[in-house]
Order: structure tokens, then sequence, then C-alpha cells
């Protein structure tokens, strides 16, 4: 699923709650009822919302395994390169603080 069609359905899915509640809030019926039916929509929105979920995880999982797959190589090398440049930069001043220990 592409982040255009993520935004969409998030999209849909928030209007759609929009929506429902605005059309239970304005709509004539008595407390009691009101109550009920917005009851019953939560439940169907929740529904709804953990179906999305599922659907998102079993996309986005595989994807975001592999990316991990092909990061962790890179973080690696670029720790090993800091830590070798640190390493050289330390190598580098030495000298100077001995010169200047003498002094």
């Amino acid at each position: 699923m592409s982040k255009k069609d993520s935004n969409l359905t998030t999209g849909l899915l928030l209007g759609g709650i929009i929506g429902t509640v605005v059309g239970i809030l304005i709509a004539p019926k008595p407390g009691k009822e009101t109550r009920s039916e917005v009851n019953e929509k939560t439940e169907y929105l929740r529904e709804q919302i953990d179906t999305l979920t599922e659907l998102l995880r079993s996309n986005l999982g595989p994807t975001v395994d592999t990316l991990a797959e092909k990061i962790t190589p890179a973080i690696t090398n670029i720790r090993d390169s800091l830590n070798k440049k640190d390493k050289e930069t330390l190598d580098d001043i030495s000298p100077e603080e001995d010169i200047l220990k003498e002094q």
C-alpha cells in the first residue's frame, strides 16, 4: 500500500467518522436513542479501525523488515567509520599533548 493510498484511506475513514457524528448529533431523536446509536456506530468504527490497522500491519510489516535488513549494515559501516575517525583524531592529538606537557 502506497503512502497515497494510505492517506486516501485515512481521509475516507476520518470523513466517515465526522459525517456519522454530525449526522447523529443533528438528528431529532431522544437522548436514549441517540446514545444507543452512538454506541452502535462507535463499535462499528472500532471494528473498521481494527481491520484497517491489521491491513496496514500486514502490508507494511514486510516493508519495514526489508528496510531494517538494508539499513542495519549501512548504520554499522557509518558507526565503524566514525569510530575509526575518532581514533585517528585522538592519535593526531596525542603527540601535541606530549609536546605541551614537556613545555
